[in-house]
């Protein structure tokens, strides 16, 4: 693997013991890499000082075959902040590769035969309290049906979610969040309230494997500063310290839009205020609206009272309104043609080469 490393404003000494850190580190990073060709592997990194204090800050990027991840971190310890770098590195590296190669469905294979051998030690069923589910096989076939609009609202979901922040370009993608919603729905069948559907259920699942990522991802960024940090004297053509990752945009939230020609200006503005709406609101008006489930489906996939889904319903529909009648006055938008805009948002459903696989694998 090529690599190269620059210092700035780091005496001698630091940096001569920082080398044999990094060295060490790169190697370690290359076995990681071992899949990728070497001849197509290039790492660049900075470790830089601040010129007033002891700060140190560590930027990395690492460009694969397709695709180039990168990681920034600073501290008091300059050890310290290049150990966890690389360690950040490898974390994107090896689920890169987990994801090139579907790995993540694999490694819910064999926590599925894990959870096999165990329920058969134990003489117990997976599917605790009821009958249905008792086999994978089984419980795919029912699920079945519903992995469209589950992809489409993790898509949605996700989308909205990056474009705010909330979540990482590779924090999650809705292949990923499918699978594991497969998978825990139905470790956790004995879970279920009464009052959710078998469909009702995975959703419910999503919202909450969703809301763990954005704690993560919340987490994550608590742990790293965020300010820039640049000492004077440096040459200011070399920005090579800012050369990091920066995330795919595959999907942007103007592409959950399907334009046609004559609402191309009017749906040219729906996205940005639907991004606006807070994230209970949106997910309340995407359930119950795009994806047709019932009221109290809604209301206990949410986790919240009937009267307050129709009071959370009505509320996203006027700010929505109001706020494009802001920006289109000579476009008045009515109840009536917000309920048809939403419904050509687009629903491309489940991939086949990703529905194939996760059948294999899950009832194989």
């Amino acid at each position: 693997m090529k690599y190269r490393i620059d210092f700035r404003n780091v005496d001698k000494g630091t940096r001569a013991k920082l080398r044999s850190l990094i060295e060490e580190r790169i190697e370690h990073l290359e076995k990681r890499a071992s899949s990728f060709s070497a001849k197509d592997l290039r790492l660049h990194g900075a470790v830089q000082k601040h010129g007033n204090k002891e700060l140190y800050r560590v930027g990395l990027s690492i460009h694969l075959p397709g695709r180039v991840l990168g990681v920034e971190e600073e501290g008091e310890n300059a050890a310290a902040v290049v150990t966890e770098a690389f360690s950040e590195l490898e974390r994107q590296v090896l689920r890169h590769k987990a994801r090139i190669k579907h790995e993540h469905l694999w490694k819910r294979k064999a926590r599925r035969r894990e959870l096999h051998a165990g329920k058969a030690a134990t003489g117990t069923d997976a599917a605790v309290g009821t009958a249905e589910g008792a086999q994978p096989s089984g419980w795919f076939e029912q699920i079945e049906p519903w992995l469209d609009g589950l992809y489409d609202f993790a898509r949605h979901e996700i989308t909205y979610l990056k474009d705010r922040g909330d979540l990482a370009g590779d924090d999650i993608q809705p292949d990923e969040l499918v699978d594991s919603v497969v998978v825990a729905a139905w470790e956790r069948q004995a879970e279920r309230p009464e009052s959710l559907d078998l469909r009702g259920w995975l959703y419910r699942v999503a919202v909450e494997l969703l809301d763990d990522e954005v704690r993560d991802h919340a987490q994550r960024e608590r742990s790293v500063s965020m300010e820039a940090v640049v000492s004077r004297g440096y040459d200011p053509n070399d920005d090579s310290i800012y050369e990091f990752y920066q995330p795919d945009e595959l999907v942007r939230v103007e592409d959950l839009i399907g334009a046609r020609d004559a609402e191309v200006e009017f749906q040219r503005h729906i996205p940005p205020v639907l991004a606006q709406l807070p994230r209970l609101w949106r997910r309340a008006l995407l359930l119950h609206r795009l994806f047709d489930l019932p009221d109290d489906q809604v209301a206990a996939i949410l986790d919240i009272e009937r009267a307050a889904l129709e009071a959370m319903l009505e509320h996203s529909a006027q700010f929505i309104s109001a706020h494009l009648n802001e920006r289109l006055p000579e476009q008045p938008t009515e109840p009536e043609r917000l309920e048809s805009v939403l419904k050509q948002l687009p629903l491309d459903g489940y991939p086949g080469s990703l529905y194939d696989e996760l059948k294999r694998k899950f009832t194989g």
